[in-house]
């Protein structure tokens, strides 16, 4: 993975928040629905969602209202962007949503939100 980023609803581009060089191997996983990212590019991606509340366990309910808005969370794999939309990002389980992702001091993978989103 060579950049993440989040556009915002109401923007019409990408805000890029990894640096210049990135460089992140990540396993694929269709086993998982959240995706694991390293600790500190976790914690700048939920800093867009300030509302989120922890569950424990690195994981992270938000308000359901936010699979609503036109917004999106884009990885970058060299030229290739998928702009995985919060609709998919964030998970709803039938009670409550979660954000697509939990922080992980190993072995990083992108689930099930980003996988289903590429295969549509």
């Amino acid at each position: 993975m060579t950049s993440v980023g989040i556009t915002q609803p109401g923007e019409s581009s990408s805000t890029t928040i990894t640096v210049d060089g990135y460089d992140q191997p990540i396993f694929p996983d269709s086993g998982s629905t959240l995706s694991a990212l390293p600790t500190a590019l976790f914690n700048e991606l939920l800093a867009y969602f300030p509302d989120a509340v922890s569950q424990g366990g690195g994981t992270y309910t938000v308000p359901c209202s936010y699979r609503t808005q036109a917004g999106s969370i884009d990885f970058g794999f060299g030229g290739t962007v998928i702009r995985v939309n919060y609709h998919e990002w964030f998970w709803f389980d039938g009670a409550e949503c979660w954000f697509g992702a939990q922080s992980a001091d190993s072995t990083w993978t992108l689930g099930g939100s980003l996988l289903i989103q590429e295969l549509k």
